[in-house]
């Protein structure tokens, strides 16, 4: 099975080999996706699924195509719902299936821009099924501002299926400041009372660190100058409610 997409427009110039084709396709769990530039209809070298070409013009509109061949067969994994929320300062991502084959795990990933992923958590998938089945992971740091989140599921014999991602804006908490990031010497939380809230401060392995601090009546500064350098992660809490997670980078 094949798709086949054909455009017609009024370029900007009269000459259609430099007028360029911004597409985006994204995949249906069978084939692949797509995302790039056509110039005067032709498929880029790298991409062995795009195999229609079209080039021409007509009264001074051009034309342009491409097609993108899709394997067919069933999905490996019915997908009834992917949701991502916000939840106790943190994002959580659930997904129902209806039914799966030869599903061996799922991988959330997150981006900023939609095109660059990093992967957050894998999680088992259940083989064969044919009962809905329900999964959820939680970003317990994500980013600030809009973030995406997708599903990948990863058969038995290596082979994958992307879903369409979900959006999310996400306010860290505006109560507290937390500078400088990365630090060396001193970390400052801004904004802080030592009657009304307490930190936690953890390395990358989930060991809690303590560090020497002192406070002001605005501020809580620790001493991060005998801290190793990496990565470390910090909690505020109020009335055992988590109020801000920071992932903050310690640099010598």
């Amino acid at each position: 099975m094949s798709y086949e997409f054909c455009f017609t427009l009024i370029p900007i110039s009269n000459s259609p080999s430099i007028t360029e084709v911004d597409v985006q396709v994204e995949s249906d769990g069978y084939g692949a996706a797509y995302s790039g530039n056509l110039n005067s209809g032709c498929c880029p070298a790298y991409f062995p699924n795009c195999h229609f070409n079209l080039g021409g013009s007509s009264s001074g509109v051009n034309g342009f195509g491409f097609g993108v061949n899709d394997p067919g067969g069933s999905l490996p994994v019915e997908l009834v719902k992917f949701d991502v929320v916000e939840e106790n300062n943190a994002i959580r991502i659930s997904w129902t299936t209806a039914s799966e084959i030869n599903n061996d795990y799922f991988t959330i990933e997150r981006s900023n821009d939609v095109i660059n992923w990093i992967e957050i958590e894998k999680t088992d998938g259940n083989g064969n099924s044919t009962q809905y089945l329900n999964y959820s992971i939680t970003d317990l740091f994500p980013l600030s501002g809009t973030s995406y989140y997708r599903l990948k599921q990863t058969d038995f014999d290596g082979k994958t299926s992307v879903f369409p991602p979900k959006s999310i804006h996400y306010d860290a908490a505006k109560d507290f400041d937390v500078f400088p990031n990365p630090a060396k010497e001193k970390l400052i939380i801004r904004n802080f009372s030592e009657a009304e809230c307490e930190t936690e401060l953890y390395s990358a392995i989930g060991m809690q660190v303590y560090t020497p601090f002192y406070t002001t009546s605005k501020e809580k500064i620790f001493d991060t100058s005998q801290l190793t350098s990496g990565i470390y992660f910090l909690i505020i809490r109020s009335k055992n409610e988590i109020k801000k997670r920071e992932r903050i980078i310690i640099t010598k």
